[in-house]
């Protein structure tokens, strides 16, 4: 998590050109060790994810993005944690890889053949586990590019509301339009998860600098700057929510959604 909220402000005012010289252009990998979950939040992520996945299996129709995407957030929570936790590094490589390996089973825009969803299937058995999760020595004990195995869409429906869904934009403005104050337990419970998905989804969406429309490929280094910012801005949520300010909350919600905005106005078509 950041040092403190004053640290983050003074990075996030540095010029842009700055940032992305810190960062490169579409370099992925884990945040800072200032940008991390706790075991407790780690937990809380993966089982909501968890849940979501095993719903999914009891219908008669899944929904393969929404599993693809669910998947995608454990693999992300698990490498955040992974850097800084060598102890729990191979327990964390192996939920991350089966996250891996269940997207991997369910690839997208392509029919999916009944061997392949028992596989997905099987490798969530495995996700379901969690947290007691039977560690597997194999696991690939290194942080690996996701991208490929995910793309861009994985991400994007956890924004959207293609599906009707209370999606991360939705509950964004939702939040914003709230009429009474914030509650403790909006602050406590609900804003901090939220947060730190953004935070994870757009710290990977920085990757995806390359789906720039030809006709604004000038701009790649812009796409960075913004999911930084988008990145950076998620951090900063959790850590204000969990002062219970509700005024500062507010202001931090509303430059998240401006910032979610910025890089609609810049790229959506």
């Amino acid at each position: 998590m950041l040092s403190s909220v004053s640290t983050f402000r003074q990075f996030l005012a540095l010029p842009a050109l700055i940032v992305l010289a810190g960062i490169g252009l579409s370099q992925p990998g884990p945040a800072s060790r200032k940008f991390e979950l706790t075991q407790a939040d780690l937990d809380a992520l993966v089982q909501k994810a968890n849940k979501t996945i095993q719903e999914q299996f009891t219908k008669d129709t899944p929904d393969l993005m929404e599993l693809r995407s669910q998947a995608l957030l454990i693999a992300l929570a698990a490498q955040n944690r992974m850097s800084g936790h060598k102890d729990d590094r191979l327990r964390l490589a192996t939920l991350r890889d089966s996250a891996v390996k269940l997207a991997r089973s369910l690839p997208a825009h392509v029919a999916i053949s009944t061997v392949q969803f028992n596989e997905a299937r099987k490798h969530a058995a495995v996700l379901a586990q969690f947290p007691k999760l039977k560690i597997d020595p194999k696991a690939m004990n290194e942080i690996i590019r996701l991208k490929g195995t995910f793309d861009q869409e994985d991400i994007d429906l956890h924004f959207s509301n293609w599906a009707g869904g209370n999606r991360i934009e939705r509950q964004l403005i939702a939040l914003i339009r709230q009429k009474t104050p914030l509650s403790a337990e909006q602050m406590t419970d609900a804003i901090p998860p939220l947060a730190f998905k953004v935070a994870l989804l757009a710290e990977m969406l920085r990757d995806f600098d390359d789906h720039v429309r030809p006709n604004k490929v000038a701009q790649r280094k812009e796409w960075v700057a913004l999911a930084t910012e988008v990145q950076y801005t998620g951090w900063e949520l959790a850590e204000v929510a969990r002062t219970k300010n509700a005024d500062a909350t507010r202001k931090v919600i509303v430059s998240l959604n401006n910032a979610c905005t910025n890089c609609h106005s810049k790229f959506r078509e």
